[in-house]
């Protein structure tokens, strides 16, 4: 509740959607409710909720990151990532993920790799072990699967590949923007010290600290 309210004064969280984000993160990831305010607190300070939607694309997209195999810390690191680039929309950055996730479970991803192994720059047997890896749902087979897209010379094919493996948000969001999202590396965690330093922040006098006691009684009445 503490925390719900945190958010609450400090980002305009509603409370009850903030409470079902984290639910959310705590449901599919297995973290802790303080785990996952941090992340949350985290992503807010970063932008991610430039839209006010930062609680929606959580509760719709968790279970997407969570199937293919990313963490929750993977998770805003890589909403991170791909927002840096100057996206306009977070929300499209969790459905390329959810493209991704889709393809590559229902056995896309992997029949592209093998249709293109030449263009990949791998042999047939290559191909075959990076098709397994990435049907099985293993985050370093994705990361190995992008960095040889990255490699493709010619731009059509490059596109074209892209477009198998993300589907029209290749093209809604672009290269550069769906490169990023994948990559799964950031200063965001779990651990941080983000929610005290909130805290600290947001009621350093006692009257910050007696209008939060106030919305805090309101609440609870």
């Amino acid at each position: 509740t503490q925390y719900a309210l945190l958010m609450r004064d400090t980002f305009e969280f509603d409370v009850n959607e903030s409470v079902r984000g984290v639910n959310s993160l705590m449901d599919q990831f297995g973290i802790s409710a303080e785990e996952a305010y941090n992340l949350v607190a985290q992503g807010a300070q970063n932008g991610l909720n430039q839209n006010g939607d930062l609680m929606d694309i959580i509760n719709e997209y968790a279970i997407q990151f969570k199937d293919a195999g990313f963490s929750a810390e993977q998770m805003f690191n890589m909403l991170n990532n791909g927002a840096e680039t100057g996206t306009w929309s977070v929300d499209k950055l969790g459905d390329a993920v959810k493209e991704f996730n889709i393809r590559a479970s229902d056995g896309t991803v992997s029949d592209a790799i093998l249709e293109n192994a030449k263009a990949f720059g791998m042999s047939k047997q290559e191909a075959q072990a990076l098709s397994d890896e990435v049907r099985t749902g293993n985050v370093d087979a994705y990361q190995a699967l992008l960095d040889k897209l990255k490699e493709v010379d010619d731009d059509t094919q490059r596109y074209q590949l892209g477009v198998a493996m993300f589907g029209t948000m290749w093209e809604d969001l672009g290269e550069e923007t769906v490169l990023a999202l994948m990559n799964t590396q950031g200063e965001i965690s779990k651990t941080s010290d983000a929610l005290n330093d909130l805290n600290e922040t947001r009621y350093d006098d006692i009257g910050s600290a007696l209008q939060g006691l106030g919305r805090t009684l309101q609440t609870d009445l």
